[in-house]
């Protein structure tokens, strides 16, 4: 596998929009619903996010932040049970919940 040509960074950007999204279905609320988000699939969303690599491309003065690996993150079942401690039904409902508010896309099963 080749090296990115972009550096890895501590930092996760989150759009407003996003913060927006999840605050008004329900992020953080101790009620399950059907409108809302789990606190699962808050956890694997905010995970995908932090595999997203940015960077800023453009001329001077003209720059814009464009997600540089979009359709290509990977977070499998394995890593989400070894590495998160999602089990696989709760990781595949997480996953659906993320899908069907719009907020992932599956690129490839």
């Amino acid at each position: 596998m080749s090296k990115s040509k972009y550096r890895k960074s501590t930092a996760v950007v989150i759009e407003r929009k996003y913060i927006d999204f999840l605050t008004s279905i329900g992020l953080n609320e101790t009620k399950p619903s059907k409108t809302k988000l789990s606190i699962t699939g808050q956890n694997v969303f905010l995970i995908f996010l932090t595999k997203r690599q940015v960077a800023q491309v453009g001329r001077k003065g003209k720059e814009k932040w464009v997600i540089v690996n979009n359709g290509k993150i990977i977070f499998p079942y394995c890593e989400a049970k070894n590495k998160y401690g999602i089990p696989a039904t709760t990781f595949a409902r997480a996953i659906d919940q993320l899908i069907k508010f719009g907020l992932i896309d599956i690129n490839h099963h």
